[in-house]
């Protein structure tokens, strides 16, 4: 029999393998998870190696060209590290101070009372590099926090349980009532063109590469996102011109009026591409840098609803480059100003014809006028051939050349008098309408809407011919022959009196504008509050991989913004925003600070007597850094206009 001491030891034992065994589990996941560890450090230390050697180089070109007023002569090596710094004067001896042909301050919202101007999202880090006003409120929800450089002002306040960050260094008002603020106010900056161009043709998908987009207005939304589906993942070209190239959309097609933008590969550049880049390497170029903010630029317009929603891909847009300041450097436009009506559908008044032909009827010209006064002719079955009158003459030089026919129709005021009430419905009556290269004809068996009857009093009988005459030119020479025929009544013959007291030509048409005309923003768009019902953004964003970049203006004061992007490393709009209201969603990347704001204005022009620089380091194939640096001419210490990390 087993002793308690040998029954014992034998517990003991299985405690010490169970212990063995489970620490031996937690020591392999401990090595496990310290290799992963060691890894993920080693990746870190390597990329955060690169930036201090980028940086180092930087500053090494900087304190080189400040004492010989060149680039270094050979590349430095820092930390292993090799870096390439070149370097290109910018300007020399500027005016000083912010560019004159840009927004005051880098966001303006403008709402009315009951829409607050700038609101952020619970956890957004939103960096404003050039100060912000809302001519209501500012909202900053818990979690959240705003870090303005230049001035923040807001009429109403500036709410929620978040963070703000000031600038010390501005004038800072968030309750400043209805007090005067010269930077609030409406530019009320103009469009590139006057008036829409020409409706362009989206084109079809090519078999493979890039997509270049025709220079026009847009007015199918469709067919747009037609493309962009058949094409995802392409890139999509907007080029432009020397002046600037403008780009109207007011979709007026049946759809939501919204351009989709939503796959992850697609790439939207509009602009001049940066040197050295062509359509088949502009999408490994990082986001914010694909098109060259210093050259020939494009400029998107938007009339009535139409709108741009964007949940993955990229979009880069540059405005016109303009080195004198005197224009405005505007990359998105919404429309916001008082134009021109379109032409409203127009009666032509009645027309007659102008003539009469043919011996079948006594008085034939009295069958032109509806006027009580009547052409007659007597129809019997004896007669096969029937009895016929013609009508010419329709004066259509009233309606302006190319004008849109709406609708035509043919009034006839007739009667049909049987010799025997017996007789009635033994007569045919039909009517056939010729012009220039169409012609129909509309009787009183089965005619569906274009249809004569008969009765044995005068009365008027209204033809729709619509189909048949669609265009200005197709009413030229438009003449009617008007024919009645008589059949027996079993092997009786039968005769009927018909009276005509007149024909016209009925035409709806809208006539051409005198030039094409642009559409105020309206419908959705200028629903308010956002995010009430029936309201839109012109721009939404959204989605982990969504990048939106405008290098220039965005003025649309009468539209809201909903911008939605994560790990932002670049400019989202570098030239300042106009607009009603903004809800932003950003998240900066850890690289992008201070100049690389995601709202923000250019960085001032150097002062008088002092020469701008731009350095550019690279590390390998890649840029990863950029710096704009004034040097005195007087040789004094420079001053960092902009310092930004990049990947490109």
């Amino acid at each position: 029999m087993e002793s308690a001491e040998e029954h014992e030891q034998g517990g003991i034992l299985i405690m010490a393998l169970i212990f063995i065994s489970v620490m031996g589990l937690v020591i392999g996941a401990v090595v496990q998870l310290a290799a992963v560890d060691i890894r993920n450090t080693s990746g870190t230390r390597t990329q955060r190696n690169v930036v201090y050697a980028a940086d180092a180089g930087v500053q090494a070109a900087i304190n080189a060209y400040r004492q010989t007023s060149t680039c270094l002569g050979s590349p430095p090596v820092v930390n292993g590290t090799n870096v390439v710094v070149t370097c290109q004067v910018a300007t020399s001896s500027g005016s000083g101070g912010a560019a004159t042909n840009q927004p005051p301050l880098a966001v303006i919202t403008l709402p009315s009372t009951g829409e607050t101007g700038v609101t952020l999202a619970s956890g957004a880090n939103t960096n404003i590099g050039g100060g912000i006003y809302s001519n209501t409120d500012i909202k900053v929800p818990g979690g959240a926090s705003l870090t303005v450089s230049g001035p923040t002002t807001a009429r109403t306040g500036c709410n929620g349980a978040g963070t703000y960050v000031f600038d010390p260094t501005a004038t800072n008002n968030c309750n400043l009532g209805t007090g005067s603020y010269a930077a609030g106010t409406d530019p009320s900056y103009s469009p590139a063109i006057s008036s829409a161009s020409p409706p362009v043709t989206v084109p079809s998908c090519p078999a493979s590469g890039p997509v270049t987009m025709p220079v026009g207005s847009y007015t199918d939304g469709t067919a747009l996102n037609n493309l962009f589906s058949a094409c995802a993942g392409r890139v999509f070209y907007f080029p432009s011109a020397p002046g600037g190239a403008a780009y109207y959309f007011d979709f007026k097609d049946g759809g939501s009026h919204t351009w989709t933008i939503d796959n992850p590969s697609t790439v939207v550049v509009g602009g001049t591409l940066p040197a050295g880049q062509t359509l088949a390497t502009i999408a490994s170029v990082s986001p914010g840098s694909r098109c060259d903010d210093q050259a020939n630029g494009v400029q998107f317009i938007f009339g009535g609803d139409s709108r741009i929603a964007a949940s993955a891909g990229s979009v880069d847009l540059c405005a016109q480059h303009d080195p004198t300041q005197t224009k405005q450097e505007i990359a998105m436009y919404g429309l916001s100003g008082t134009y021109a009506p379109p032409p409203s559908p127009t009666d032509l008044p009645s027309v007659a014809p102008a003539t009469s032909s043919g011996t079948d009827y006594t008085n034939p010209d009295l069958g032109r006028l509806e006027d009580n006064q009547v052409a007659t002719a007597t129809v019997t079955s004896t007669v096969a051939a029937g009895k016929t009158i013609g009508l010419q003459g329709f004066d259509v030089s009233g309606i302006p050349s190319g004008s849109t026919i709406n609708s035509v129709k043919l009034r006839v005021v007739h009667q049909d008098h049987p010799g025997d009430p017996a007789w009635a419905g033994n007569l045919t009556l039909s009517a056939t309408v010729a012009g220039t290269g169409a012609s129909t004809t509309i009787n009183d068996k089965a005619c569906g809407s274009a249809c004569l009857t008969e009765a044995d009093s005068l009365h008027a009988d209204v033809a729709d011919i619509s189909s048949t005459f669609t265009s200005l030119s197709k009413l030229q020479n438009l003449q009617v022959s008007y024919l009645g025929t008589a059949k027996k009544k079993g092997s009786t013959a039968t005769s009927f009196t018909e009276s005509l007291d007149g024909v016209a030509l009925l035409v709806n048409y809208t006539p051409p504008a005198s030039s094409a005309l642009f559409e105020r923003q309206s419908g959705c768009i200028t629903v308010a509050p956002y995010n009430s019902p029936g309201s839109c953004a012109l721009i939404t964003t959204s989605g982990a991989q969504t990048n939106f970049s405008v290098n220039g203006t965005v003025y649309a004061p009468l539209a809201a913004f909903d911008i939605q992007l994560t790990n932002v490393a670049y400019r989202v709009f570098g030239r300042g925003i106009v607009a009603r209201s903004l809800t932003a969603n950003l998240t900066s990347s850890s690289t992008c600070s201070g100049s690389c704001s995601p709202f923000r204005l250019p960085p001032a022009a150097p002062s008088p007597g002092t020469t701008a620089v731009v350095f550019q380091a690279s590390v390998g194939t890649n840029k990863r850094l950029r710096a704009l640096v004034s040097f005195p001419s007087s040789g004094g210490a420079p001053t960092v206009q902009s310092w930004s990390v990049v990947n490109q």
